[in-house]
């Protein structure tokens, strides 16, 4: 397929996904591991509403971490975002984010409304909200440790999931 042909198959791609019939929130480019529940797109919506795009991105890296690609670019990722986001705040690009009780309360049911999160991976996701709050050291080394256990989890997800993408390519 030449440069040309690519390029109008391109644009037919684009046009049909902004079109008004099709909805963004039912369909993705590349896979659809932001289609299944391990990935629950609207929690990641409410994150980045209360606390903008790095930790939107930061809790997105975090769901999806034992279910898609490699857990450690993964989480390094999060980890990327958060420091970030740390910086802005800093420099005063980012106005800081406090959650009032009522809004704390409505991201922590929605969090804990998903089966398909498993309880060390809210731990690590309401230790993320916290620290993107304060920034406290403690809220910090906590999270860290969360963060590696749920690191060791994925890593063996990883190596599961190792024999079915080889068998994919076969």
């Amino acid at each position: 397929m030449g440069n040309q042909e690519k390029y109008l198959n391109y644009k037919m791609i684009m046009a049909d996904f902004l079109s008004e019939e099709r909805d963004p929130m039912k369909t993705q480019v590349g896979g659809k591991h932001y289609l299944d529940n391990s990935n629950p797109v609207e929690f990641v919506e409410l994150i980045t509403q209360y606390f903008g795009f790095c930790i939107g991105n930061a809790v997105k890296y975090i769901i999806r971490c034992t279910h898609k690609g490699n857990p450690f670019m993964d989480l390094g990722k999060a980890v990327h975002y958060m420091a970030l986001h740390k910086n802005l705040v800093k420099r005063q690009a980012i106005e800081p984010v406090k959650l009032d009780a009522k809004i704390y309360k409505d991201i922590l049911d929605k969090l804990y409304s998903y089966s398909d999160i498993s309880p060390l991976k809210q731990h690590v996701l309401l230790l993320l909200i916290d620290w993107a709050q304060d920034f406290k050291p403690e809220t910090q080394t906590k999270f860290i440790k969360e963060l590696h256990k749920l690191l060791c989890v994925a890593a063996e997800a990883f190596e599961e999931r190792k024999p079915e993408q080889t068998q994919k390519k076969e």
